[in-house]
């Protein structure tokens, strides 16, 4: 259902930008099987037009990149006719290709829920897309090699919406992944595979396995954005939750970083052909620091290292055999 109202998002999208509009007006086009929902292009816009809520403590906001209204009349030009109608309207303030392009994938993350919502949850999805946005105007938590090594372990996940689930559960989490006992942390690399960690990450605790996922990573002009991998993962995953979290997760993640970080493109061959697990217990280490010594942080090469096997990882829980399943 995901990936269908992706495509029709596309089309939509593409149908639009060729139509014929006159300025000040919208050109707008329903989704199929979505009626509520409308697609539209306005004055260096691109918008969704949605059905007019008031109350609910929603007021109309200008965003750096978002203008929202909530109920608003406007004059909409369909296939048939120009007409004035109430409606909430969430529309970009302009028409670059990363700002519409996220917006389209905000979009199909969280208005698949809209069916045959109340007005009470259509005003909840529209503060929630409104609150991705706000998100970019906070600054970031990591850089976007980062991000885009822990979206491309999902990516290749044979349970892409279980890893999402269980993705930065709490904001300020040691590791990228948790479930029960298990802990998976992605780190990244575009030259050798050694990598940074904190003393504590690696440290061993009771109770806890931690896996460590390499992978290494290279810029290419062509090759694949943290969008290209959001929508790959949003067309797997069947929960609107899921979704709508994996989708604003990222968007916090690198915050005004957002808007050159999303498009930047890196190669997923080889990505692919890299990706390692190592068992935590195995990652050369300093020794435990002294009392009242904190921080410890230091970098291992993890090229002599014994990886762990498939059949390994799928043995670490519901966590590892998401993650092994497609490998």
């Amino acid at each position: 259902m995901a990936n269908m109202f992706q495509q029709e998002l596309q089309l939509l999208r593409r149908r639009l930008l060729k139509g014929g509009r006159e300025p000040q007006q919208y050109l707008a086009l329903p989704l199929p099987g979505y009626p509520r929902i409308r697609l539209a292009v306005g004055d260096d816009c691109l918008a969704v037009l949605l059905p007019a809520v008031a109350g609910y403590d929603l007021y109309n906001e200008d965003l750096e990149n978002l203008r929202i209204r909530y109920n608003l009349s406007i004059v909409v030009q369909d296939e048939a006719a120009a007409r004035t109608e109430k409606v909430a309207i969430l529309e970009t303030r302009g028409s670059t290709d990363w700002l519409e392009l996220t917006f389209l994938q905000v979009l199909a993350s969280v208005l698949p829920s809209l069916g045959d919502a109340t007005e009470r949850e259509i005003a909840e999805v529209i503060r929630s897309l409104v609150e991705m946005f706000r998100a970019l105007a906070r600054p970031g938590k990591k850089n976007t090699e980062g991000l885009w090594g822990e979206l491309f372990v999902i990516s290749q996940a044979g349970d892409p919406e279980f890893a999402a689930h269980c993705w930065h559960v709490t904001p300020h989490d040691r590791y990228d992944f948790s479930f029960e006992q298990y802990r998976i942390d992605v780190k990244t690399s575009s030259a050798g595979r050694s990598h940074h960690f904190s003393y504590t990450q690696v440290a061993p605790q009771d109770n806890v396995t931690i896996v460590i996922a390499s992978v290494l990573t290279q810029a290419l002009q062509g090759g694949t954005s943290i969008l290209d991998l959001l929508s790959l993962i949003t067309s797997r995953v069947a929960s609107k939750s899921v979704s709508g979290n994996l989708t604003r997760t990222a968007m916090e993640t690198l915050g005004k970083g957002w808007e050159i970080g999303c498009t930047l493109e890196f190669d997923a061959q080889r990505a692919e052909h890299s990706l390692k697990w190592f068992d935590g217990e195995a990652i050369p280490k300093v020794l435990p620091p002294p009392a009242h010594v904190f921080e410890v942080a230091f970098r291992s090469d993890l090229q002599a290292v014994q990886d762990l096997e498939l059949r390994q990882l799928a043995l670490m829980g519901a966590l590892g055999r998401a993650m092994a399943a497609k490998l």
